[in-house]
């Protein structure tokens, strides 16, 4: 890659959602020890199964987090022959496209986030790359 731009994740918004997953897994597990009969030598099975089976849940959503946080792997790569990203997984399946492939930009603001969309010229090149569901 020549020499170019690398944009890299801001963690701010993953460290939020971490720490909110990190609570409420807190909680259930709170709820999970209650229901086993910990504090009062009662097991209650559907609290126990409801509980156990969100904790698991948050648990890898957490460990998912945790891993984007920690990878430090840029997102977009710009430069003058072309870009790549990794933002999304049909933008993952394109791999590097180079400017001569690229008909328009614009920006497109969803929410609290600004998308970057590229129209592509050349359709028949990129098809292989996309799902029949797309």
């Amino acid at each position: 890659m020549k020499k170019g731009t690398k944009l890299y994740q801001d963690t701010k918004k993953a460290k939020n959602i971490l720490l909110f997953t990190v609570s409420i897994a807190i909680l259930l597990a709170i709820l999970f020890l209650y229901s086993t009969g910990l504090l009062d030598d009662e097991l209650k099975i559907k609290p126990v199964v409801i509980s156990g089976s969100l904790l698991l849940i948050m648990f890898f959503i957490s460990l998912k987090i945790l891993v984007k946080i920690i990878d430090k792997t840029p997102l977009i790569e710009i430069d003058t022959i072309g870009f790549s990203g990794s933002t999304t997984p049909l933008s993952k399946a394109f791999g590097r496209i180079e400017w001569y492939d690229v008909t328009n930009i614009k920006l497109k603001i969803v929410r609290e986030d600004t998308l970057v969309v590229a129209t592509l010229g050349n359709q028949e090149k990129f098809r292989k790359h996309t799902s029949k569901i797309v």
